[in-house]
């Protein structure tokens, strides 16, 4: 009877951590897809291999051996991909810069799902630059308070941060935006808020 009660106890903690752990999978998942398009970014090397120029290589193996059942995105184009414009999926909340790096955050829920994005993607554009793609969220985190404001359960994990260094970016006034992404659709729906920058 304790073993039961136990296990009964558990058991709400550990759906919760399977949830998180099929939605990290998801986000390894969306930095495979974008491995050949965007440079190195941390959620592959703290989600799927520690080395990414070996992480690189074996994708690239499975890629010719056919295993891998989607196709790598080729573009970073936001034009290139279809938008969902479904509203409140979430938002920036919070930026800050400290010695030119720019560190955000704030959350994301799937569009078509009642879950947390399974990642979110980040655009830079400016007076002469198109909307393009340049990196994805570094993790995800818990956020009680989001739990409690809309009382579901389904806003634990929705929780993302950023951080952004400014050689990564193109020179001047930009506009930066967050997306949340479905690995699935390969759809992207608006963030709330912008971040804009003088990246000189």
């Amino acid at each position: 009877a304790t073993v039961i009660l136990l296990h009964a106890l558990a058991f709400p903690s550990n759906v919760l951590n399977l949830s998180v752990f099929r939605l990290d999978l998801r986000l390894g998942k969306a930095g495979l897809q974008f491995l050949d398009a965007l440079p190195p970014q941390p959620a592959d090397t703290t989600l799927l291999f520690p080395n990414f120029a070996t992480l690189k290589k074996n994708a690239d193996a499975l890629n010719q051996l056919g295993v891998r059942n989607d196709d790598p995105v080729k573009t970073t184009r936001l034009a290139d991909f279809k938008i969902n414009p479904q509203p409140d999926c979430g938002g920036i909340e919070t930026t800050r810069t400290i010695g030119g790096i720019v560190f955000l955050s704030g959350w994301a829920m799937s569009a078509d799902r009642k879950t947390a994005a399974d990642c979110v993607l980040f655009t830079c554009e400016g007076t002469d630059i198109k909307p393009v793609i340049f990196a994805l969220m570094d993790s995800r985190f818990e956020r009680a308070d989001l739990v409690a404001k809309f009382h579901d359960r389904a806003y634990v994990a929705a929780g993302w941060q950023k951080t952004i260094r400014p050689q990564d970016l193109p020179k001047g006034a930009l506009t930066l935006k967050a997306w949340a992404y479905d690995v699935q659709s390969r759809q992207v729906t608006p963030l709330q808020n912008e971040f804009h920058l003088d990246n000189k």
